[in-house]
Order: C-alpha cells, then structure tokens, then sequence
C-alpha cells in the first residue's frame, strides 16, 4: 500500500488495475500509524463513482480484520468514518467504490477528529 500520515490528503484515481474485493470494487490501500485511543477522521469525496472507506489491518495469516466502514456519511457519494485506534500500531484505509467496476479520481483526507 501507499501511506498517509495524520493531517494530509492524498488524490487518486481508482482504475481496472487496482485491486479489487470480491464483490468486483476495486480499491486503493494506504498504511498509517495510529496510537491507541486517537480519534481520526477519514474522508473519500469523489465525484465519478459512489466512495466507499473501509479502516483495518493485516492480520499474520495475510486475511485482512475490517475496524470499520462507511459509504454515504458525508453525502451520497462521499464517505466519511470517524474512528478510535484500538491499539497502537499500523492500520490500513481501503478508499475504494462501494460497487463494481467503478472508477475516477477522488481525495482521500486522514485528520484527527476535532
């Protein structure tokens, strides 16, 4: 995965290269540290398809432990998850489509949750 670090922004484009999930929806991965107890904020606003978040992290057995998830919070085709870092450590945020073969640019936005 790419990485991201608390108070910045990343821009990407969802493409038929991507990795996708089961379901058809591809997705982009990025890695960042969180400690445990802090309250973050992610945001995916896209305009060309229906942004869908997921939070989690690797587990040792390579399956990948969903924390949490949102598709329509800030709007019908932006996403927006508040969430709390069980533990320190490295999570995962999959900005992706919430259907299949969905694709365009977006803006992923990692930031403390005021």
């Amino acid at each position: 995965p790419g990485s991201l670090v608390v108070g910045a922004s990343v821009r990407g484009t969802l493409t038929e290269t991507d990795d996708a999930a089961a379901d058809g929806s591809w997705f982009d991965s990025y890695a960042f540290h969180a400690k445990a107890g802090e309250s973050l904020t992610v945001t995916l606003a896209a305009n060309a398809f229906d942004a869908f978040i997921i939070v989690g992290r690797e587990k040792a057995d390579g399956e990948f432990e969903v924390l949490g998830s949102d598709d329509d919070s800030l709007s019908d085709t932006h996403a927006r998850l508040e969430w709390e870092a069980p533990e320190d450590g490295t999570y995962v945020i999959r900005a992706g489509s919430f259907g299949p073969s969905e694709a365009g640019a977006y803006v992923l936005r990692l930031e403390p949750t005021p």
